[in-house]
């Protein structure tokens, strides 16, 4: 449990100090994760956009996990379904949320670690 929690938080850590150092009007607020007991993990926050144009989240990674993806969750018939999507948009001095059962980041531990 231990391995997801630091996991997480380094995705988060990566995520923040790659769009903060790129964009400076970017910023990342309340990350978390829940403890996932080997599966993969979800990871939630809040991403504002501080300046006057439209951004996208459009990839993650971090170097301690084979995959970061970006991911929202669907009702299909009343059964919950993940699926992939491209981008996550943040609109200018807006903020979008990830969020349990709407957007999020997973991430899948590497083989061996």
């Amino acid at each position: 449990m231990l391995k997801t929690i630091s996991l997480a938080g380094l995705l988060i850590v990566s995520l923040a100090a790659t769009a903060l150092a790129e964009n400076n009007s970017v910023q990342v607020d309340h990350p978390w994760a829940r403890p996932s007991a080997g599966q993969p993990g979800a990871v939630y926050m809040t991403i504002a956009n501080k300046g006057p144009v439209d951004d996208r989240l459009v990839s993650a990674t971090t170097p301690i996990a084979d995959q970061a993806q970006l991911h929202t969750e669907i009702n299909d018939k009343g059964i919950m379904k993940m699926r992939a999507v491209s981008a996550i948009d943040v609109k200018p001095k807006g903020q979008t949320m990830l969020k349990p059962g709407g957007l999020h980041l997973t991430q899948a531990a590497a083989e061996g670690r």
